[in-house]
């Protein structure tokens, strides 16, 4: 079994610097309100756990689970910064959809490893070929739903102060999938 827990945010405003392309003219300087938010990119609660079957004979059976949780998609600066949040009233439903930073759901998954190894003997010289074969199936239980990860677009409303209006890009896993491999050695 393994964990790992953590506490990952950002400690500070950020500053973010508007310019033109390659000209040193700044357009804007502006802060942007992202203390305390979670550091994207991966979970902060992961939790794995396993079961192994081996023989004497080169053969194994794996089957593990992994949860993970507290996942955060990577946020648009541009919209927690005091100009967007102009006219928005303080705490309201609309102010906290705009800064408000995206919480990914927890994700439970199972896994499973089958392998086996062979020795043939080949002649008398005592030489031997070796074989292995392994499969490897991901996402035992086909779900298809599972967010990888994404990231809120680089673009705001200014006008309406719609959120939705440019949804963010989200990534999901693939269903049931696998792989399988045979190697030989002389």
């Amino acid at each position: 079994m393994a964990a790992s827990l953590g506490d990952h945010r950002y400690t500070s405003r950020q500053r973010v610097t508007v310019s033109l392309d390659n000209n040193e003219f700044l357009l804007d300087k502006m802060d942007v309100y992202s203390k305390n938010f979670r550091i994207a990119g991966s979970p902060q609660i992961a939790v794995g756990s396993g079961i192994q079957y081996k023989s004497n004979h080169t053969f194994f059976v794996r089957v593990n689970w992994n949860y993970l949780d507290q996942r955060w998609l990577d946020f648009n600066p541009v919209r927690r910064t005091y100009n967007t949040l102009q006219g928005v009233n303080f705490r309201s439903d609309l102010w906290n959809s705009i800064i408000q930073q995206t919480r990914l759901p927890s994700v439970i998954a199972l896994n499973a490893f089958i392998g086996k190894g062979v020795s043939i003997k080949l002649n008398s010289s005592g030489k031997y070929l070796r074989s292995f074969c392994s499969l490897s199936i991901q996402n035992l239980l086909n779900e298809r739903g599972i967010i990888s990860g994404g990231y809120e677009q680089l673009r705001f409303d200014q006008e309406t102060k719609n959120p939705e209006r440019f949804p963010p890009k989200i990534f999901f896993l693939p269903g049931l999938n696998y792989s399988a491999s045979i190697t030989m050695n002389l």
